[in-house]
């Protein structure tokens, strides 16, 4: 087994562009924004003006709202190095082949075969008993339980919920950015009741279904 350093520095070096790039364009549109609302503050008096420029800053806030999300999860991806796996080739040789038999050495070896007497077969075949069966010892693997996703609904809260859920030790497995807000995958039912805890005391907007095992139990 052998790692391709190659493939490790140009992973993380294509994350650190792609990190520089987005932290660039939210940079951008802050400034942007700034500008969009000195400008509103000046024209206070066009209202067409004012709601124009409202959903123009609108709709930048969203935008760094998601590249936000999409900088802090590329943050959390950790780039691993890619292994090789390289056949191994058989270095053992084949035996050689036996020189062949002359003709006269054939019929000398035939004549001895017959004036051989032929020696009865004296095995016994016996039928193995049940304990010399081997048993198939081989463990199941344990199925994966499917944890139920919680939707933020208000996706510009989601910076200050990242840092409560590292301050925590609350895990997930992704968050993704959708219509309704954020869309939270936990990592366990334990750190799905740690986040539905945490989100009522904090009074964050969201919602849920219930846990797979909560449905049985109510059955």
């Amino acid at each position: 087994m052998e790692t391709d350093p190659g493939g490790s520095g140009n992973g993380a070096s294509t994350m650190a562009m792609e990190m520089k790039s987005k932290e660039q364009t939210i940079e951008k549109l802050r400034a942007e924004l700034e500008m969009v609302r000195q400008e509103l503050s000046k024209k206070d008096d066009d209202k067409k003006t004012n709601e124009r420029l409202m959903m123009i800053i609108e709709a930048q806030q969203r935008t760094i709202t998601d590249l936000t999300v999409k900088l802090d999860l590329l943050l959390k991806t950790q780039v691993k190095p890619r292994k090789t796996r390289r056949n191994k080739t058989n270095t053992t040789g084949l035996p050689p082949l036996p020189p062949p038999k002359s003709q006269s050495e054939t019929s000398h070896s035939t004549a001895s075969d017959s004036n051989k007497q032929p020696v009865p077969n004296l095995s016994v075949t016996s039928t193995p008993s049940t304990s010399q069966v081997p048993e198939d010892t081989t463990a199941q693997p344990p199925r994966k339980v499917r944890v139920t996703p919680i939707v933020l609904r208000d996706a510009s809260r989601w910076r200050g919920v990242n840092h409560e859920f590292i301050s925590l030790g609350i895990k997930f497995e992704r968050a993704v950015a959708v219509d309704a807000g954020i869309r939270i995958i936990p990592k366990s039912e334990d750190n799905y009741r740690s986040i539905i805890r945490l989100f009522r005391e904090e009074e964050v907007p969201h919602h849920t279904f219930p846990q797979p095992s909560e449905r049985n139990f109510m059955l």
